[in-house]
């Protein structure tokens, strides 16, 4: 039986600042304590940070990226401002099937009345978060590896848990790294699905963090708003496991008591009083950057200096407040309840989004008609509003015929018999598709 170790990864930070428009910044991680048994520490680099007066360069984990490049969702070279650019690939890994686990540490998640209002406002977010027809997640889905890319249409929500073990007197990065892997086992998560788990670990109020970056510490740290102009509201890493030559990771996302932090971490930033608006809006952020960055070498602009981090949800923090943007912030309405949201940004829009869903128009082809033996080459017309592959399909199509899957091109030789046929065509991009019938007649 092959050893497995576990190792401690990057880490990427989401801060704010003191208030609610001004926001953060974050830097490198100090290197982690030395734990105890299999687990090793280790030094990572953030990203992730939301920028208000000084910002940080996003660097690649140091994780092995995967050999494959993927098919980047990249628009064509042009110019533009930062962070107003779109996201690169970096050959690592996504999250293709994400599935959430909420770990809620410390015993006030069982008695104290602001720990529940808490945990029951995340627990309705991530039962609503992914499932249909929540668009605001499928932004996500544009940002592919060479395996595939992030898919959506259930929730995420996998299931919570509350572990009544008071944290640290100061919380490490080592005892996140302990933190996450003991949630892992609580929830039964195998280490041959860890990719695609994503551990949230809520510390109860206040919990004191050792976890510092450039631009500061929790702004709540231990239960009280410091009125700092930096810090960090929460942030996104993960434990990386070795069996044998194999290595595999675990994201996991810090999110701390926001309501330590009041306006600087959220709080009344979308809504009035908007109490738990900072729960959705931290680990909405951190958990889509998590999906389509989970290891800091996946979907990030390492040209960005401006936000702080440079991956999907950095360029979009707090509405762009803190570089004088104006970008879309509100309500997202889930099957579970309406939740405070920023957006994030679309290689495919060239924007920041509140909705991943884009227009596509599919043209209906005229009336058909071809004779037995006959050559065909007939262009199926689709247009997209942005810009992101297309792929086509086709059924009941006269045989001898079939469709380029990328080109959208029905091409072949007609061997069916006489008869009037129906082809149903249908044209997909990364969330969504349209179907066209149209009449052929083979005489």
């Amino acid at each position: 039986m092959n050893a497995r170790t576990l190792i401690a990864g990057a880490a990427a930070v989401l801060a704010a600042a003191a208030t609610a428009t001004a926001l953060a910044t974050s830097s490198a991680l100090a290197t982690a304590t030395a734990a105890p048994a299999t687990v090793l520490a280790g030094s990572g680099q953030p990203s992730g940070a939301l920028p208000a007066s000084a910002a940080v360069q996003s660097s690649a984990a140091h994780y092995p990226a995967t050999p494959a490049i993927a098919a980047a969702a990249a628009r064509p070279a042009a110019s533009c401002t930062e962070p107003n650019c779109d996201v690169t690939y970096h050959g690592g890994p996504v999250m293709r099937s994400p599935r959430v686990y909420l770990y809620f540490w410390g015993p006030k998640w069982k008695s104290a009345a602001a720990e529940k209002g808490a945990m029951n406002y995340l627990v309705r977010f991530y039962q609503g978060l992914g499932a249909t027809p929540d668009a605001w997640p499928l932004t996500a889905a544009q940002y592919r590896s060479s395996q595939g890319g992030p898919a959506f249409g259930r929730p995420l929500y996998a299931g919570a848990k509350v572990d009544t073990t008071k944290p640290q007197a100061s919380v490490t990065l080592a005892d996140f790294v302990k933190e996450a892997d003991k949630a892992r086992k609580a929830f039964g998560v195998t280490v041959g699905n860890l990719q695609n788990s994503l551990i949230v670990i809520a510390p109860q109020s206040g919990t004191c963090f050792a976890v510092q970056t450039d631009g500061g510490n929790f702004i709540g740290n231990c239960g009280k708003d410091t009125g700092v102009t930096a810090g960090y509201c929460a942030f996104h890493d993960y434990d990386l496991y070795q069996t044998g030559t194999t290595r595999r990771f675990l994201p996991w996302i810090n999110v701390p008591f926001q309501l330590d932090a009041g306006t600087g971490c959220g709080e009344g930033f979308v809504n009035k009083p908007g109490t738990y608006d900072g729960f959705s809006l931290a680990a909405g952020h951190e958990t889509m950057e998590a999906i389509a960055d989970p290891t800091v070498s996946a979907w990030y602009d390492a040209q960005d200096k401006v936000s702080g981090g440079g991956e999907i949800a950095d360029k979009c923090a707090w509405g762009g407040a803190a570089w004088g943007g104006h970008d879309p912030i509100g309500d997202i309405t889930l099957r579970t309840g309406t939740f405070a949201m920023q957006s994030l940004w679309s290689n495919a829009a060239g924007a920041c989004v509140m909705s991943g869903k884009l227009s596509l128009t599919v043209a209906t082809p005229a009336k058909h008609k071809s004779a037995v033996g006959a050559h065909v080459s007939l262009q199926i017309s689709a247009r997209l509003g942005g810009h992101a592959p297309l792929t086509y399909k086709a059924a009941g199509l006269p045989r001898g015929l079939s469709i380029g899957v990328h080109s959208g091109k029905i091409t072949g030789t007609v061997k069916s018999p006489k008869g009037t046929f129906h082809p149903k065509i249908t044209v997909s991009y990364f969330a969504g598709s349209a179907t066209v019938t149209f009449a052929w007649v083979v005489s």
